[in-house]
């Protein structure tokens, strides 16, 4: 991806998308052990904007 797509992407995260992404973290420590958790919460603020409805969704479920 090119860098400035990243970053605006990036720069576009608000206080939800950062409490998801702590969230995401946290599940993920009990499910899987996460080494690079820089690079994950990195990983999840980039993707969050498209997956925070559905995860949210699902728990409504």
């Amino acid at each position: 991806m090119p860098y400035q797509f990243v970053k605006s992407k990036l720069l576009k995260v608000d206080s939800e998308m950062f409490r998801y992404a702590i969230d995401n973290l946290k599940g993920a420590g009990k499910e899987r052990n996460v080494h690079g958790e820089k690079n994950y919460i990195t990983t999840v603020l980039y993707n969050a904007a498209n997956t925070i409805g559905l995860h949210y969704s699902a728990k409504i479920f």
